[in-house]
């Protein structure tokens, strides 16, 4: 999603219990920018 909209910054949202490694490592893989909200 985010190589098509290269304009926009994506923030991901979950809480404490999410498991977000596999998205983490993803985006570092791909190398967009992302930003990281998580409750905890």
């Amino acid at each position: 999603m985010a190589a098509h909209s290269p304009d926009t910054r994506l923030v991901y949202v979950a809480d404490r219990e999410a498991d977000l490694v596999p998205l983490m490592l993803r985006e570092q893989y791909l190398g967009t920018p992302v930003d990281w909200l998580v409750l905890a």
